[in-house]
């Protein structure tokens, strides 16, 4: 990547002649093309955020020393914003990017290498779980989230990833959902089959006592 790949070609006025910038979001996104891609999903692209007003394009650094400086120099009249500073993420050093560029590339990789960025800057389920491992309600990690995510910050890098189980036959973590879903469903069955015996017995009980009742009655009036 040379200066003409981003400024174009170089005149012989300059300098002083200032040459021109092509380096937009779209001509950035025309290398980045994942990036870009999240990008177009974030709230950034709605508000018109590109690429230059976060990131310095000659060294790919941010523009402010620490990553939470530069999102709360635009956030820092969000409640949002607010309430983190005042969050137990905060306290104990997670900052804006460890949540919202949270990236746990695909397993086995794609053969292109072509990654997700965190440029969407959206939170799941998931991103969750890559830290709270121990609070899920299956009782035991999840395969892939061992060991917590891989936080990138605009560039691509090899994650360290622990299988909870070594067994070979483990399951990933959509057939574990998938297996806890089917056990949650047996288990319901079997509710409903127990209360329907349940509800028989009772039944039939109440009614032989009801009919006894009525024949004693009966006996009685014939008497």
């Amino acid at each position: 990547m040379s200066c003409e790949s981003c400024h174009g070609e170089v005149t012989g006025q300059h300098p002083p002649m200032p040459v021109p910038i092509l380096a937009d979001s779209e001509y950035c996104g025309s290398c980045h093309t994942t990036t870009l891609s999240e990008w177009h999903r974030s709230a950034h692209a709605a508000e018109d955020i590109g690429c230059m007003d976060c990131h310095d394009p000659h060294n790919q650094g941010e523009l402010f020393e620490t990553t939470d400086e530069l999102c709360l120099n635009c956030h820092n009249e969000d409640e949002r914003a607010e309430a983190y500073l005042e969050d137990l993420h905060v306290e104990n050093g997670v900052g804006c990017m460890d949540c919202h560029s949270v990236v746990i590339p695909p397993d086995p990789l794609p053969d292109d290498g072509i990654v997700p960025t965190g440029h969407a800057f959206s939170i799941s389920a998931a991103t969750c779980v890559a830290c709270h491992t121990a609070i899920l309600h299956a009782g035991e990690p999840l395969p892939d989230y061992a060991e917590g995510a891989t936080v990138v910050h605009g560039e691509t890098i090899t994650p360290t990833v622990v299988m909870a189980s070594a067994e070979p036959n483990a399951l990933t973590p959509e057939q574990e959902i998938q297996a806890l879903e089917t056990r949650i469903a047996s288990n319901n069955i079997t509710l409903v089959f127990q209360g329907a015996i349940v509800g028989l017995v009772l039944g039939g009980s109440t009614a032989w006592i009801i009919s006894q009742n009525i024949r004693a009655r009966r006996r009685k009036e014939e008497e």
